[in-house]
């Protein structure tokens, strides 16, 4: 009888702090901390962004081990437009209880053209807009302008039908 209520205390005493570990929500901020330097590539995201797309090995996953517990196997398409003339590779990485300063984020998604400069990475939030613009007000995402290419990279906040979106576009 000792040992059953023994057992019990245990169980009530560790049961809720292991419920607590498994919802912790996984911090993604350190991770896309280069976005705001005129969507530069961090190590980690240029290690996952070339895996992702290497000729004959698509959906494959390299993260650093505290972010690949809360990304899901990705799927890669290709598709093209009716004449045939832009391709695209397109990578989507469901998150499960993941943030981006403390937002809630689903996805991330890269599209990378073949031969035709497209290059743009979104971050899809599960928050409404007005709560994402509100919070992410505070972060300074700079400008890289690139005066050989005639262009500015910048990360920008947008909707995509009812979702709040963060897009790099990097393309040329």
């Amino acid at each position: 009888m000792k040992r059953l209520f023994k057992y019990l205390g245990y169980t009530l005493l560790f049961t809720p702090a292991l419920a607590w570990a498994d919802t912790k929500a996984t911090d993604w901020t350190p991770f896309f901390k280069s976005w705001e330097q005129g969507c530069d590539f961090g190590k980690d995201e240029a290690a996952l962004k070339q895996n992702l797309f290497k000729s004959n090995k698509f959906n494959r996953l390299v993260l650093p081990a505290k972010y690949a517990a809360s990304a899901a196997k990705p799927t890669v398409s290709r598709k093209q437009d009716k004449d045939g003339l832009n391709k695209v590779n397109i990578a989507y990485i469901p998150i499960k209880n993941g943030t981006y300063y403390g937002l809630p984020i689903s996805a991330i998604e890269y599209t990378v053209g073949t031969d035709n400069g497209i290059n743009y990475r979104i971050m899809t939030f599960d928050a409404p807009h007005a709560t994402v613009r509100a919070k992410l007000k505070s972060v300074k995402y700079k400008a890289e302008v690139s005066e050989e290419m005639g262009t500015t990279f910048q990360a920008s906040l947008d909707k995509q039908k009812t979702k709040a979106v963060l897009l790099c576009d990097a393309s040329v």
